[in-house]
C-alpha cells in the first residue's frame, strides 16, 4: 500500500510538474505567483516527518514535507518561508510557535491579490 501512496509524491516532482506546465501554458495577461515554504524534517509536525520517511525515495531534500521546494515555483515569487504543509494554512500544533511566519505568508499573498484585482474594481 505505501508504494501505491508514493505515486502522490511523484505527482509533485519537479519533472512531473515542467510536464504539466508543458502541457497547459500559462495564459498571456494572467499574472502567475507563488509564495514557497520549506521545512527542516525535524521541525515538521509529526505526520509530514512520517510521509518523508515513506517517500524519501522519491522526495526531494527539500520539502514542506509534502511538496518539494523546487514544484512550489511558478510566476513571481512573493515570499520563502519555514512552514511545513499544515503550518502554511493555518493548522497543526505547531501553529503557535509560527503563527508570525504564517500571517506574513498570508499578507504577501493579500498584497499581489489586491495589486492585481485593483485594476479592475470599479
Amino acid at each position: 500500500d505505501i508504494e501505491k501512496r508514493k505515486e502522490v509524491f511523484r505527482d509533485l516532482t519537479p519533472q512531473a510538474i515542467k510536464i504539466f506546465n508543458e502541457r497547459y501554458p500559462n495564459i498571456p495577461k494572467i499574472s502567475y505567483a507563488s509564495v514557497v515554504y520549506n521545512s527542516p524534517v525535524d521541525e515538521m509536525t509529526w505526520i509530514f516527518r512520517k510521509l518523508s520517511q515513506w517517500g524519501k525515495d522519491v522526495m526531494p531534500q527539500d520539502h514542506d514535507g509534502f511538496v518539494p521546494l523546487e514544484s512550489q515555483y511558478w510566476g513571481q515569487t512573493l515570499g520563502h518561508y519555514q512552514l511545513d504543509h499544515f503550518s502554511q494554512i493555518g493548522l497543526g500544533p505547531k501553529m503557535k510557535y509560527q503563527q508570525a511566519k504564517f500571517e506574513s505568508s498570508m499578507k504577501q499573498i493579500l498584497d499581489f491579490l489586491t495589486i492585481q484585482t485593483a485594476p479592475n474594481i470599479r
